[in-house]
C-alpha cells in the first residue's frame, strides 16, 4: 500500500468514525423524542422517533462499511447497532 492510499484510507475512516459519532446522537434524539410529551397524536412521537432510528441504522450500514473497505479500524471494536442502541437507552 502506498503512502497516498493509505492517508486516503485514513481520511475515510475518520469520516466513518464521525458517521458513528452521529449514529449515537440521532439515537439520543430518538429516546428524547420518545419521551417527550405528547401532543394531540400519541403516536406521533414514536412514529418519530422510529424515523430518526432508521437514519441512525443507515448512517450505521454506511460507516460499518467505510471501515471495512478501508481495512484500518477492525470491525470488532465497533458494537454491534443493536448493543449501540441499547447503550443510549439506558
Amino acid at each position: 500500500m502506498e503512502i497516498s492510499d493509505y492517508k486516503y484510507n485514513l481520511m475515510v475512516s475518520a469520516n466513518a468514525i464521525k458517521g458513528l459519532q452521529n449514529v449515537i446522537g440521532n439515537l439520543q434524539l430518538a429516546k428524547q423524542t420518545r419521551e417527550g410529551p405528547p401532543g394531540n397524536n400519541p403516536n406521533y412521537n414514536k412514529n418519530v422517533a422510529w424515523e430518526i432510528e432508521q437514519k441512525a441504522e443507515l448512517e450505521y450500514e454506511n460507516s460499518i462499511n467505510r471501515l471495512r473497505c478501508c481495512e484500518i479500524i477492525p470491525l470488532n471494536w465497533v458494537p454491534p447497532f443493536e448493543k449501540l442502541k441499547k447503550m443510549v437507552n439506558k
